[in-house]
């Protein structure tokens, strides 16, 4: 009745009742169909709409080149503004979904809905969560590629990173972390009562490191001759995108402020 009568009332009350109504819409099926009509989702701008309003927004910019439409979005705005910005840069838009349970209704708004899947922003790199047709080229040749990968695999810990070697845009990060989207939501699900994913978020932590070969740092680490060089460029570059993340902690951390300080003192 408020959503029909005054709907920027409803807007300005959304925030504290959101939850209630994700929980009926995951409860009762006859209360997801009815909260079709009014449930919210905002935006990284602070826009809301409907589901469907949404989708009408967004499909011309994010429906990949499979037809599929991409719904990106945020866990936490500040936590992930690098990403967040990586996407908005190329038109796309970006919700904010933030509350504990929001991993089971993606899978509930997946299954309903035909031909949409919700990809968190930091979980690959923009051109992949939204392929397009076409592929960017390679500034290295394929020969150079594979010669780099084991110097920059040396300088990784061993089952924790997944090494992606990816042709991107030249303006995007040389080194970025990312999380892989059904890992992530297993393990959030799991540790939000998620049935047959009971203990996934016991799992240790596994990450992809996207190297795009096309950044002209990579081109300044392939052209180094100096090997303790050379490591030290990729472990600046690494501990750099595991910082972007908030991923660099206790000792790691503490080596890569000293290994820089002492760098600017030279």
């Amino acid at each position: 009745s408020l959503y029909k009568s005054n709907r920027e009332d409803f807007e300005s009350k959304w925030e504290d009742i959101k939850m209630i109504i994700e929980y009926g819409m995951l409860s009762e099926q006859k209360f997801y169909d009815r909260a079709q009509k009014f449930a919210l989702y905002k935006n990284v701008d602070g826009k809301y709409a409907t589901f469907e309003e949404y989708k009408d927004q967004i499909k011309d910019l994010q429906t990949d080149k499979d037809g599929n439409l991409v719904v990106l979005y945020a866990a936490n705005k500040d936590a992930q503004h690098s990403y967040i910005k990586k996407a908005t840069n190329k038109g796309y838009d970006v919700l904010v979904l933030d509350s504990p349970i929001v991993s089971h209704l993606m899978q509930k708004l997946e299954g309903e809905n035909e031909k949409l899947k919700f990809a968190r922003v930091d979980s690959d790199s923009i051109d992949k969560l939204i392929q397009k047709e076409g592929e960017q080229p390679s500034k290295l040749t394929p020969e150079q590629i594979e010669s780099i990968k084991p110097v920059i695999e040396e300088c990784l810990e061993k089952g924790k990173f997944t090494l992606q070697m990816e042709n991107l845009d030249s303006t995007d990060s040389p080194f970025t972390i990312t999380v892989p989207e059904f890992m992530r939501r297993m393990k959030e699900m799991s540790a939000t009562g998620g049935g047959g994913f009971m203990g996934m978020d016991n799992m240790p932590e596994m990450y992809n490191l996207i190297v795009n070969t096309n950044h002209d740092l990579v081109s300044k680490i392939m052209d180094e001759k100096d090997e303790a060089a050379k490591k030290m460029m990729i472990e600046d570059a690494k501990d750099l995108a595991m910082i972007s993340q908030n991923l660099l902690h206790g000792e790691s951390l503490t080596n890569f402020v000293e290994r820089n300080f002492s760098k600017l003192s030279k």
